[in-house]
């Protein structure tokens, strides 16, 4: 196995470690009682609370990954994280909950830019998309552990030992990954000489586009992260970040509350509910993703790599939308919201291979702290969507809900559609056909 594959599997278990994590909020929510009985379980302030914490360390999180390197940044998040939620255990009220879950937003902030950067010192540009699907199924791998599991856990062993098991679990997988991890190829202990060879010509200087001449150097010190933020390229990714979120995490923490107060079926009764549609996302990643990119690529096709990228993020935006408008119009029971939200599901698991594998494509120089950018406004979406929803649900009801998630989905796809490049922004024209 190579090694490059080694960390694009230590990042699947970063993913999968901190989506079990998060996704295990919602379905606890209805086991949570505290000794004190005037403490009310407000689900939409709680919902809100991690995206709050999360919100605040994307930048710092990006920024460091880039200038002090992606390992040890991991590292500290993993373990904050672990942290954290073993501390959501001893919560003894909702304010102790709110603040216990804001720290585990805080602790996971850098993980998503600080494996953008780790990833674009060890990837060639044909492996981008391959990895960005991996580190999302472990997104989907993650949300199968910590929708339904963490329902079961919490009837079985009651909500506070199955926040210290998930704490426990994490530390552990922090250990493995300080072991295992290395910023770069040429610091990695068990890299094999031939595959260290290729990446060294891969990446000049033996680093990406660094350049010989000092015109060049001019040219790239003026488009750092305030260069590229004046890109509309680099907001339509933004833009398709914020609409993921803001409907893949709608999906997420509000389908346990959906099934229970509408369906009537409660967490632990609902995990078939829970799992299909993020089996179907997983296999579309693991399975789909990657040859109908191949196919496109190809002689066939031969689309561009901004085609490629265009294709899979638009059409992910639009099937969702198809699957969560269906919801709200038409209903019909546990059985066919489920069809809906699995259509949904599998069609935001094409996005790994378009918009998420695009913050590698657009620069070469400044992947961490552009990556926190973008999700730092995508991280808005989560954290102001449990509040929206829980504000139009009760002035408008479920089916204006679904249709303002799969109407924000749309505006991405138009958006992405028409502005979105995959050629590095900050690299020299010199350059840009080597690692293009």
């Amino acid at each position: 196995m190579k090694a490059w594959n080694v960390q694009v599997a230590l990042l699947f278990g970063t993913r999968v470690v901190q989506t079990t994590m998060r996704m295990a909020i919602a379905p606890l929510l209805s086991f949570i009682v505290f000794p004190d009985s005037s403490s009310v379980v407000n689900k939409g302030i709680l919902l809100s609370a991690f995206p709050l914490g999360y919100l605040s360390t994307q930048l710092l999180g990006g920024w460091a990954a880039d200038f002090i390197g992606p390992r040890i940044v991991v590292t500290s998040a993993l373990g904050l994280s672990a942290g954290a939620m073993t501390l959501c255990a001893f919560a003894r009220n909702s304010d102790h909950l709110f603040w216990c879950t804001v720290a585990l937003g805080v602790a996971q902030g850098p993980l998503f830019p600080t494996g953008m950067a780790y990833l674009s010192k060890w990837l060639p540009p044909k492996e981008r998309a391959y990895a960005a699907t991996m580190l999302d199924s472990g997104t989907s791998v993650g949300s199968l552990i910590g929708l339904p599991i963490s329902g079961f856990l919490g009837a079985k062993l009651g909500w506070e030992t199955t926040f210290a098991v998930y704490g426990i679990f994490a530390a552990l997988f922090t250990v493995l990954w300080h072991v295992l991890s290395s910023d770069l190829p040429k610091n990695c202990w068990y890299i094999n000489k031939s595959e260290l060879a290729m990446l060294d010509d891969l990446f000049v200087e033996k680093g990406v586009g660094t350049p010989k001449k000092e015109s060049a150097a001019t040219e790239i010190a003026s488009l750092g992260i305030v260069g590229l933020l004046s890109k509309p390229a680099i907001w339509a990714i933004f833009v398709s970040h914020f609409a993921f979120n803001f409907s893949v995490y709608f999906q997420n923490s509000w389908t346990p509350i959906f099934y229970a107060s509408e369906l009537k079926i409660n967490p632990d009764e609902a995990g078939f509910h829970f799992v299909v549609p993020h089996i179907a996302n997983l296999a579309i990643k693991l399975v789909v993703s990657g040859a109908l990119n191949a196919y496109l690529s190809g002689p066939q096709v031969g689309l561009s790599l901004k085609g490629c990228r265009r294709f899979f993020t638009v059409a992910g935006f639009i099937g969702s939308s198809i699957g969560l408008a269906a919801i709200g119009a038409f209903g019909g029971g546990a059985k066919w919201t489920t069809v809906w939200f699995t259509v949904a599901m599998a069609f935001a698991a094409l996005h790994p291979s378009g918009f998420k594998t695009n913050y590698m494509d657009v620069t070469r120089h400044n992947s961490g702290a552009l990556s926190g950018v973008g999700n730092t406004v995508a991280t808005a979406a989560s954290y102001v969507g449990p509040i929206i929803v829980d504000r139009l649900r009760d002035s408008r009801g479920w089916p204006a809900v679904f249709s303002v998630v799969a109407g924000v989905n749309l505006v991405a796809a138009a958006f992405f559609g028409l502005a979105s490049t995959a050629t590095p922004l900050d690299v020299p024209g010199e350059f840009k056909s080597k690692i293009l």
